[in-house]
């Protein structure tokens, strides 16, 4: 609703021209030489924010194009019959306030109930945490950044740092645990949908009891890239798929090459698999332009739930460093337990 008033002025002037264009037939070429102009400059053509401005002019200047020639029509009509009710004096500014006021209404209507839709809602949702069950886990889930859920069979996304779905589960709410076939933890980097309402509520106090709260509330820096450190994870029910086998079916014959301190790697043009002697077993990649791995695993966490997370590595760190990481992101799911 703060930009109603903009949209209003930058839809007026279009819509304005294009209802005196076509409103007096015989000022017919100024449109002409508009739409002919856009074709050549290209405004509706491309992406970015140039394209939806280009479509909301050319949209408000054939608006106003239609009113006016509905307007002009009416008077001519009104001529004919000789029907003062059909006076230009009132037709003109009735047909022009109906053209654009009705979309204007329509904008405003669909804007208060996006508004709504998005405005927090009462902080005790913010502050509760939400019972939860995956598998054999139970989970007390905080309206946190970076956490997202699947419920059990549905399709869609619960975002707990999304005013929406903060609001939808603090309304049904019960004491009985939603059942959850996957949760999600993004610790840096573009995550489900947050509304900034939602993430100040979290990020403006203290939460010892979760050891990944600061890194999900701090601001992300691209150029200085995450070594070592789980940046998202997942932990879905089980597939009871031997994800090594398959991984290693996927690389395909190739032979791999095994290092003096015992790591193998299986290396492709898709990418390379690093195993430790131990059996763990990561799909990584090397990023272009730089010197580190960007890596993927997946591991048992119980009988009935599977822990996979992504992280960047030094290949020479691989073998310290990935003990440490697989800790990190258990502790980060047990920090969620009831």
């Amino acid at each position: 609703m703060e930009y109603f008033g903009s949209f209003v002025a930058l839809a007026a002037i279009p819509y304005f021209i294009g209802f005196i264009t076509l409103c007096f037939w015989w000022r017919w070429w100024p449109l002409l030489a508009l739409f002919t102009g856009w074709q050549y400059t290209g405004p509706l053509e491309g992406d970015g924010p140039g394209l939806a401005v280009g479509i909301l002019l050319a949209f408000f200047t054939a608006l106003g194009a239609g009113s006016g020639f509905i307007a002009s029509s009416i008077v001519l009509i009104g001529r004919a019959t000789t029907s003062r009710m059909l006076n230009p004096v009132v037709v003109l500014p009735s047909v022009f306030a109906l053209g654009f006021g009705i979309p204007m209404l329509f904008y405003h209507a669909q804007a208060k109930q996006r508004d709504a839709l998005f405005a927090p809602p009462p902080d005790t949702c913010f502050i509760k945490t939400y019972a939860a069950k995956l598998g054999e886990l139970d989970l007390a889930l905080p309206s946190a950044p970076g956490l997202a859920f699947l419920k059990m069979g549905s399709p869609r996304m619960y975002g707990l740092a999304h005013n929406p779905d903060v609001r939808s589960l603090c309304s049904e709410a019960t004491a009985e645990a939603i059942q959850l076939r996957l949760l999600s933890l993004s610790l840096q980097g573009p995550s489900y949908a947050r509304t900034p309402q939602a993430s100040e509520f979290f990020c403006s106090r203290k939460h010892p009891q979760y050891p990944w709260a600061a890194m999900v509330c701090k601001a992300p820096n691209f150029n200085e890239p995450v070594i070592n450190r789980p940046l998202s994870i997942t932990l879905t029910t089980s597939d009871h798929v031997d994800w090594s086998t398959s991984e290693r079916k996927r690389i395909g014959d190739h032979s791999p090459s095994i290092r003096s301190d015992g790591l193998t790697i299986y290396k492709s043009e898709g990418g390379m698999l690093l195993q430790r002697p131990d059996g763990y077993l990561a799909n990584c990649s090397l990023i272009r332009n730089a010197s580190y791995l960007s890596c993927s695993a997946k591991e048992k966490l119980t009988a009935e739930l599977t822990i996979s997370y992504q992280f960047n590595t030094l290949e020479s760190d691989f073998l310290r460093a990935t003990p440490l990481i697989s800790s990190r992101a258990r502790t980060f799911i047990q920090s969620l337990q009831r």
